[in-house]
């Protein structure tokens, strides 16, 4: 069983919120900014969870997809669906693998503390999946763990090193994880434009303990050319 479905069925991560994170809140009012047509925009929530995220977008018209890893996770996300009249839609798949979607096809990808659970391997699919999917225009948002001024991202490394570069392994949840300097998350994505990026701090609660930790907070465009 995928460590992430393991999870699902048992939570020590997982809190069953249907309230969006603080960031996506925020990213809400700054595409507003720019003027997104949250109507006719075409939302892809990578690692979706219990669905927050992308039912977030559909209520204001948009029509979502998410994906996740774990059948569990999926299965919570569509029973979430029958508090919203908007559309979207959640299916079981690895965001590491290629996306059932059209070229140029999504307004908006999210990757909100997701894809920072893949080896590199599958990044490199995810990268060219995301590139793939987005329309000349379209945006990718990120929320992911970060190197710098992380404490105990540097301990779990050295306690608990994963099998690549900056990854470790979670005690007890055997969950893989990748945390990024800011050199490394830019130029992950050297083809988009970076609009927006900042560190915040926040908290990550492991089996009822709260462990501080440093996230980096993304906003890239697909040039229009």
């Amino acid at each position: 069983m995928h460590p992430w479905e393991c999870e699902y069925q048992q939570p020590q991560l997982i809190r069953e919120n249907l309230t969006p994170l603080a960031c996506v809140r925020v990213l809400l009012r700054q595409l507003k900014k720019l003027h997104f047509d949250f109507t006719h925009a075409h939302i892809l929530d990578l690692g979706t969870g219990t669905g927050r995220h992308a039912l977030a977008f559909a209520e204001k018209g948009a029509v979502a997809t998410g994906y996740d890893i774990s059948p569990s996770a999926v299965e919570i996300a569509q029973k979430n669906t029958n508090n919203i009249l908007g559309s979207v839609t959640f299916e079981v798949r690895s965001i590491g693998k290629s996306y059932p979607l059209k070229d140029a096809s999504i307004d908006l990808v999210l990757d909100i503390t997701s894809s920072h659970a893949l080896l590199q391997e599958e990044r490199t699919v995810y990268i060219a999946e995301v590139m793939r999917v987005l329309k000349p225009g379209g945006y990718l948002f990120i929320r992911t763990f970060a190197m710098e001024g992380d404490i105990n991202a540097k301990k779990l490394i050295k306690d608990y090193p994963g099998p690549e570069p900056n990854t470790y392994v979670l005690p007890v949840l055997q969950l893989i994880e990748r945390v990024f300097t800011k050199k490394e998350l830019v130029e992950s994505f050297p083809a988009l434009s970076l609009i927006s990026l900042k560190k915040v701090v926040g908290y990550a609660v492991v089996s009822n303990q709260r462990y501080k930790r440093h996230y980096w907070i993304a906003l890239f465009q697909k040039p229009l050319a």
